[in-house]
């Protein structure tokens, strides 16, 4: 449910417990608890939408990594004239 911190945090809880969740597994969910435990976790979901209205990054020559599906054009300025 959404901003159900204590019940995320009680999950999490379960998962950094349990022997048969994998080290990456227990290591994610400690790190969840710990945003949870100092509050930033209630600021994420601004945080997300911000970095989602940034344009893609692109690497050199405008390369995009591998995988990474194609970047939509970016409008221009009109240069001088």
């Amino acid at each position: 449910m959404k901003g159900d911190t204590a019940g995320a945090r009680s999950d999490f809880l379960v998962i950094s417990s349990s022997l048969d969740a994998s080290e990456g597994a227990r290591a994610r969910a400690k790190a969840a608890m710990d945003l949870i435990d100092s509050g930033t976790a209630k600021s994420l979901p601004a945080a997300v939408k911000a970095a989602a209205a940034l344009p893609r990054p692109q690497g050199p020559a405008g390369l995009l990594p591998p995988g990474a599906p194609p970047a939509q054009a970016q409008p221009q300025a009109p240069g001088p004239q």
